[in-house]
């Protein structure tokens, strides 16, 4: 039985090139952080605004009620429809981020199936060929 290494070798180094550029893209993204013209300083709720908005008691911002927003202990932020924060690439996982994190897990999954093809491949190359 002979295994084709250079192409096994190839196909894992590109899924481990794909693996980073999703690590990247991830770490560069804004998780869902709401714009600045939602942080107004010693502004009040009075009244009709109390309906419409609401006011996250950590960071002093102002927000429409129907955002799904979460305040984030570790980052001290408020996020969109936080998910988690991720200790991996220390930041949090929100609206905008979510689909690139599921890239990221996905191709981080099939690069360590790939290692543990290899490495068994290789373990019974080596074994069969001691002889």
């Amino acid at each position: 039985m002979r295994f084709n290494f250079i192409a096994i070798k190839y196909l894992t180094l590109s899924i481990f090139l794909i693996y980073i550029i999703s690590f990247i893209f991830l770490f560069l993204k804004n998780p869902g952080i709401p714009s600045r013209e939602y942080y107004k300083k010693n502004f009040k709720i009075t009244g009709e605004d109390r309906k419409n908005y609401k006011k996250c008691s950590k960071c002093n911002i102002i927000i429409p009620k129907d955002f799904e927003v979460v305040h984030c202990q570790m980052c001290e932020v408020c996020v969109k429809k936080q998910d988690h924060h991720c200790p991996w690439s220390s930041k949090c996982i929100g609206e905008n981020n979510l689909i690139i994190f599921q890239v990221f897990l996905c191709f981080l999954t099939i690069f360590l199936v790939f290692l543990l093809i290899g490495l068994i491949t290789c373990i019974i190359y080596v074994i069969s060929n001691v002889k």
